[in-house]
């Protein structure tokens, strides 16, 4: 990944933020909407999570959150979890997140994409992604999944969601489309950015699978539908 990539994603989250408040983190609320509101859609998905995952929640546990936006799920996590750090590359998520924060054990660190976290930041039983990992070209999410059992103790699992939908010819004519458009000073089209950096990435389940187990985690199968497909590996050496 260039850090031209990172930069342009890491803008498009600072602009969305600035412009569109809690409509940014989830479409189904509106500019207007409530911090309770914001809360209770980051209930809903971990609920969903916690169907298509044998997500392991505990008040001696510690978990890290890779993308978290302005913590929309974050403190759901917070209430299940003795400690919860949540990074993002995007400054303005973070301070979004650090004003509404409500949890003492829940912090809000400004990451990059290479470290994800910083070396202070310890290690987790729990690794938690949702919305992310398909926006990750195959190298950028292959190093995600090394440096995510590095940062887990031994039986530690890492539980993600990316959208597993092949990529169609349409899809690929759309996208050929708004990088047209982004050249020519269209950044957005129907709430959605047009910077080519920000184009979903296609990871077929096996293929994530495979590079699981390589790494050398345990992983179930995994679960869910092609749109919101959930992923669980248990880091299962003796560390």
């Amino acid at each position: 990944m260039s850090a031209t990539g990172s930069m342009d994603r890491r803008d498009y989250w600072n602009q969305a933020a600035l412009e569109c408040g809690p409509k940014s983190l989830d479409k189904e609320l509106s500019e207007t909407s409530s911090w309770a509101d914001v809360l209770a859609t980051g209930e809903a998905d971990l609920a969903e999570a916690m169907k298509a995952t044998e997500l392991t929640f505990g008040r001696e546990r510690s978990a890290l959150e890779i993308g978290c936006g302005a913590g929309r799920m974050t403190h759901a996590l917070g209430l299940r979890y003795e400690r919860v750090l949540a990074v993002d590359i995007a400054p303005r998520m973070i301070e979004m997140a650090q004003s509404h924060r409500q949890l003492e054990n829940v912090s809000f660190v400004l990451a990059n994409e290479q470290s994800i976290v910083p070396p202070e930041a310890g290690t987790f039983d729990t690794i938690f992604s949702y919305e992310v990992f398909h926006y990750l070209p195959t190298d950028l999410l292959n190093h995600y999944l090394r440096t995510a059992y590095s940062l887990l103790n031994p039986g530690g699992e890492l539980v993600f969601q990316l959208n597993a939908v092949p990529i169609s010819r349409s899809t690929r004519i759309s996208m050929r489309l708004r990088t047209l458009m982004f050249t020519i000073g269209i950044k957005q089209w129907r709430g959605w950015s047009n910077d080519p950096a920000f184009q979903r990435q296609y990871h077929s389940p096996e293929r994530i699978v495979s590079q699981l187990e390589s790494i050398g985690f345990k992983s179930d199968r995994p679960n869910g539908h092609l749109r919101q497909t959930w992923f669980r590996a248990v880091r299962s050496d003796a560390g």
